[in-house]
């Protein structure tokens, strides 16, 4: 089945009354130009995203191209020159559409892309809102460390539902996600992209306790040992990592933080968490496991021990492919149970889509990120 060629249009100091019209006209070509293949004009939410600059912007563009096959929707990305001489708005128009197969229509995908200059760039929800439309959900994709505080970010927040971030991108790991914990704590529901990097993980985890004569052991956990590949200059892809994974296993067993992490990882550190009155040393170590690996979880090893019981050892190793991992429970005067799985590297972009098909809110990732949050040192402030 032939599928019409991409339109667009593009303008300089347009207003969104313009810009209507521009994608009604733009959908007319459409269909004058192709008749027979019936274009659904589908949209199951708005994306709202920011680029902080040209190459930002097309980055995300990129990002876009490569899933609107799969997400059908009204995508508004919105560059701010606020430095920029002048005030206005610059504008581009894309019309592309895909087909899947010959028994699903042509789904059609639309992309605003908004250069906001000069002091129009300090109103960007009101340019934004009314090009949204009614009656569908509306993420705010904010690549990077948004900018938390900040009445930009803040007002373009008011206008969504979703907070899509991925928060090992986060220049101070800590404060951040701080901040996404007093967000998740409201109204808006926040999507990490880092959290589910460490699905599989919390996956294999929680396997380990599951058998009835291993459930004691979770809550018996001696110490806990952490292994990250070695990456570029600091490490703080790897800090948020660190955090939401101890915010996730303190989350599940009440524990709260003895020492805390309060800068991002540059080499081994030893940490502590209290469960009662007992301390529970957390060990990580920051080794080399290749290129590929810089900042990714690589190891993890729980010892843990009930009274009256047996020394038990979980362990699990991810090879050095990233493609699998070595699932090992090992109980005194047991044989070890040694089992691999496939790990599915996905490609961030493929994140980005998994997480535009998540609404609502993740009530798991509030109560984690705020002990996150805690594992760094800040304290989350709720009004009383």
């Amino acid at each position: 089945m032939d599928v019409p060629a991409p339109l667009s249009w593009e303008g300089t100091d347009v207003d969104t009354t313009t810009l209507e019209s521009r994608l009604t006209d733009l959908w007319k070509k459409l269909t004058a130009a192709a008749p027979q293949v019936h274009p659904v004009r589908t949209r199951i939410f708005n994306l709202v995203a920011f680029g902080q600059d040209v190459e930002r912007a097309d980055t995300i563009c990129a990002c876009l191209d490569s899933i609107r096959h799969i997400h059908p929707s009204r995508t508004i990305v919105v560059q701010s020159e606020r430095l920029s001489p002048g005030s206005g708005i610059d504008a581009s128009l894309t019309l592309a559409c895909e087909t899947v197969s010959e028994t699903v229509p042509t789904c059609c995908h639309e992309r605003i892309v908004l250069k906001v200059r000069g002091r129009a760039a300090d109103h960007l929800s009101g340019v934004v809102a009314p090009l949204l439309l009614p009656a569908l959900p509306t993420y705010l994709w904010w690549p990077g460390q948004p900018l938390f505080g900040h009445r930009v970010f803040h007002r373009l927040l008011d206008v969504a539902e979703q907070l899509l971030v991925d928060s090992a991108e986060f220049e101070t790991p800590g404060d951040g996600l701080a901040d996404l914990a007093n967000i998740a704590a409201g109204r808006h529901a926040v999507n990490d992209i880092n959290w589910a990097r460490l699905t599989p993980w919390r996956e294999v985890i929680a396997q380990f306790f599951d058998a009835a004569d291993l459930r004691p052991y979770a809550r018996a956990i001696q110490s806990v040992r952490l292994e990250f590949g070695q990456g570029p200059g600091d490490n703080t892809r790897a800090t948020s990592s660190v955090l939401l994974m101890l915010g996730w296993i303190a989350a599940q067993l009440g524990w709260v933080p003895e020492t805390t992490l309060d800068q991002s990882v540059s080499g081994d550190i030893g940490l502590a968490a209290l469960c009662g009155e007992r301390v529970i040393p957390i060990d990580l170590t920051i080794r080399d496991h290749g290129p590929d690996a810089a900042c990714r979880l690589m190891g993890l090893t729980i010892t843990a021990q009930p009274a009256g019981s047996e020394e038990g050892i979980f362990t699990v190793t991810r090879s050095r492919d990233l493609q699998h991992l070595t699932i090992t429970t090992e109980v005194a005067r047991r044989d070890p149970i040694r089992r691999v799985v496939p790990l599915a590297v996905d490609d961030e972009r493929d994140l980005v889509a998994q997480e535009l098909e998540i609404v609502g809110k993740d009530r798991l990732y509030e109560t984690v990120v705020r002990e996150a949050s805690r594992m760094a040192g800040r304290e989350v402030w709720t009004a009383a």
